[in-house]
C-alpha cells in the first residue's frame, strides 16, 4: 500500500488507506510495548551524565532510589507510555462511535431500520 498523506484534504479520504496506515502504527507499538512496560521502572543501564560537570561526584550520600525515580530517561519512558495509553483508549472510544453512526447509516440506507 502506498504512504499517504494523513492530513490530506478529507474530501479526497482514502478510508482503506487511513486504516493501513492505523494497522501499521498499532503493531509498531506493540511492538514496543513490552520492553516498555518492562523498563518503565528500571534504572537504565547506564548511569545519567552530570550536566554541570564530568566529573562523579565525591563525598555525598548516594541514594539508588531517588536516583531511578527521578531518572529523566525512565521517567520519559513512563510518560510515553501513559500517553500511548489515553491516546489509543481515546481512539478506540472515537472509532467505535463513528463505527456504530457508519452502521445505523448503511442500515438506514438498506432500509433495515423502519422508524
Amino acid at each position: 500500500m502506498p504512504k499517504i498523506d494523513i492530513f490530506a484534504d478529507p474530501d479526497d479520504a482514502n478510508l482503506a488507506a487511513l486504516i493501513h496506515v492505523a494497522r501499521e502504527e498499532l503493531s509498531e507499538l506493540e511492538r514496543l510495548a513490552p520492553a516498555a512496560v518492562e523498563r518503565q521502572w528500571l534504572a537504565p543501564p547506564r548511569p545519567a551524565p552530570r550536566e554541570d560537570t564530568a566529573e562523579r561526584s565525591k563525598g555525598l550520600r548516594n541514594d539508588p532510589t531517588a536516583t531511578i525515580a527521578l531518572d529523566d530517561r525512565r521517567l520519559a519512558v513512563r510518560q510515553g507510555l501513559v500517553n500511548s495509553h489515553r491516546s489509543l483508549k481515546a481512539a478506540i472510544f472515537t472509532m467505535r462511535e463513528y463505527r456504530h453512526k457508519l452502521v445505523t447509516a448503511l442500515d438506514n440506507w438498506n432500509g433495515d431500520n423502519d422508524e
